[in-house]
């Protein structure tokens, strides 16, 4: 995968897109070995120094509802992914240069992403997804 383009044609063809905005892919993540655990997740185009990036969110919760500083505290040993916010919610996030991207160096993060996004709303706010 070289562009954005090649990216989002690999998404559509192994998941779900719920939302297609141009520059942002909106889709329910469904977990391989549990089919009854789901994360939204959030893809994303950004430009960094003329270099396209993808970025790859999933919310933990809202802001209003998220100890921000235990968030932090959390995800400090985290190899894969930060604390970042999209408008009033509390995500985790990874982001990548899109050139020379493998089918694994966007799978591995993906995963990593929503599994831990899951393990810390649910230590966070004690639930499911409510967006």
């Amino acid at each position: 995968m070289a562009s954005w383009p090649d990216l989002k044609q690999y998404i559509d063809t192994k998941y779900k897109i719920q939302d297609d905005k141009g520059d942002l892919v909106n889709l329910i993540f469904t977990f391989p070995n549990d089919n009854n655990r789901s994360q939204i997740v959030t893809i994303g185009l950004r430009t960094l120094n003329g270099e396209e990036w993808v970025t790859i969110d999933s919310p933990i919760g809202k802001m209003s509802e998220v100890d921000v500083t235990r968030a932090v505290q959390l995800a400090g040993d985290l190899v894969c992914g930060a604390i970042s916010s999209v408008q009033d919610w509390v995500t985790l996030r990874d982001s990548f240069p899109i050139a020379n991207l493998d089918t694994n160096e966007f799978e591995a993060p993906l995963h990593l992403i929503c599994g831990t996004a899951d393990d810390l709303e649910k230590e966070l706010t004690g639930g499911a997804d409510r967006v």
